[in-house]
């Protein structure tokens, strides 16, 4: 996508809250002797009125415009401002 969005950038589910447009990059962690887990590696970026139209206009045809978080078993957090 030309001039694509940070926060679209290897994201593998974007949503948004009412502060932040939140990128999602998911991952399995196979392990035989302690389980595997889903970890999730989440960006946060400050909600703007040009992301805003941004991403209204990549996610227009979505039911839930702001979309939803995917469930992970572990996960970490980096906020952008």
């Amino acid at each position: 996508m030309a001039n694509q969005p940070d926060f679209m950038e290897n994201a593998d589910n974007v949503y948004r809250t009412r502060e932040y447009i939140v990128r999602q990059i998911i991952g399995v962690n196979y392990d035989a002797e302690m389980d595997n887990t889903v970890f999730s590696q989440d960006t946060f970026f400050a909600r703007t009125p040009a992301w805003d139209k941004q991403y209204e206009s990549i996610f227009a045809k979505r039911f839930n415009i702001d979309g939803r978080r995917m469930r992970s078993t572990m996960y970490s957090r980096q906020y952008v401002n």
